[in-house]
């Protein structure tokens, strides 16, 4: 039997007799000992660690994280190269001053220069 039979072995032992909780957790914390999803638990989290936690499968991880990233860099330097060529200037807006301006216009209540109304002075 090899570790990953015996692994798969104990984890459906554990699933058998319930949900499995994570390993650490408050709720596996709480069960009694000698409870199969307790075991199930611990082999669950040791499983992941066999299988991730090899040097090579770490490298291509890390290697395919980079790669995506580096793909996102270029899109958005690519993105901004366009942007400079066309001459796009990316929309502001008006400031608060002119919004409170333009709702007092509206309203036909006066307004100072920094957008304050009558009664907020």
């Amino acid at each position: 039997m090899t570790a990953a039979e015996w692994a798969e072995a104990l984890i459906a032992q554990g699933a058998a007799a319930g949900e499995i909780p994570l390993y650490g957790s408050d709720e596996w914390e709480a069960l009694p000992d000698l409870d199969p999803r307790r075991v199930a638990s611990v082999v669950r989290a040791a499983e992941v660690w066999r299988r991730d936690g090899e040097a090579e499968h770490l490298a291509a991880q890390l290697r395919m994280e980079l790669a995506e990233s580096d793909l996102l860099v270029r899109m958005r330097m690519e993105l901004a190269e366009l942007d400079a060529r066309s001459g796009f200037v990316a929309p502001t807006g008006p400031s608060w001053a002119e919004l409170q301006r333009r709702r007092a216009e509206l309203l036909q209540v006066p307004v100072d220069e920094y957008g304050a109304r009558g009664w907020e002075r």
